[in-house]
């Protein structure tokens, strides 16, 4: 995550406050200003408050969500349990948009415990709204058998060719279904090309999306697994380029 120092604060014993004469610009900058490793505190305050303060209510409830989301202080102090009321009501206000759907249900199915079938269906209403949606697919291909998780992980990568997550997902199913030959070959595009990283992602969920489902944060490391995996192969297996 996002590691920087917090900006127009003081200390009130074990508790931070803002300076009230401080200005407040309620932006995206200043809400990755708040950010701790794993801690979101502090932006998760910067969202209340800047709802409070009158800012754009629908950029800033999502904001909110996005920081609810990722906030890992622990199962005490972590804010994941409100993070679905938020959503919630995200969704209702915009139903229509398929990115609140996928992190909506990636939230429930993924994250929380107790939610899969609700989960699920978010998932799959997020790939109903945009059937090319990069990340639905990807996360929905992990639950479907083979045959089918190889058409919604191709989806994936239609749109994002070298999301390194994907082409490994995609190289160990068709190495299930038989297809050693293939799966090799979608390994081999580890090693050639570099890593697909969503730069369009929300600037506060942008470590998470390319840490977790680009895999762009781990490249060095996917890559001295492939080269070990392609070793391991035998000779003559990957046809030349």
């Amino acid at each position: 995550m996002v590691l920087a120092a917090a900006n127009n604060k003081r200390t009130v014993g074990c508790e931070t406050a803002r300076v009230a004469s401080d200005p407040l610009p309620f932006d995206e900058a200043g809400l990755v200003s708040q950010v701790r490793v794993g801690d979101y505190a502090d932006a998760i305050v910067y969202c209340e408050e800047a709802l409070a303060a009158g800012a754009p209510p629908a950029f800033w409830r999502r904001q909110l969500a996005y920081c609810l989301f990722l906030d890992e202080r622990g199962p005490v102090a972590n804010q994941w349990e409100r993070a679905p009321a938020v959503f919630d009501q995200l969704v209702r206000d915009e139903p229509g948009d398929p990115d609140l759907r996928f992190w909506r249900g990636y939230l429930l199915k993924v994250v929380l415990v107790g939610y899969d079938e609700l989960g699920m269906n978010e998932l799959r209403r997020a790939l109903d709204l945009d059937p090319n949606h990069p990340y639905a697919n990807l996360v929905l291909a992990a639950y479907e058998d083979p045959p089918q998780s190889i058409a919604f992980v191709q989806r994936t990568l239609s749109s994002q060719p070298n999301n390194y997550r994907a082409l490994r997902f995609l190289a160990g199913r068709l190495a299930q279904a038989g297809r050693n030959h293939d799966a090799q070959e979608v390994l081999a595009i580890v090693l050639r090309d570099p890593p697909y990283i969503d730069i369009e992602a929300p600037v506060i969920l942008r470590d998470y999306v390319n840490g977790v489902l680009t895999g762009a944060h781990w490249a060095d490391q996917s890559r001295d697994e492939v080269t070990s995996e392609l070793a391991a192969a035998r000779p003559g297996d990957i046809a030349p380029r």
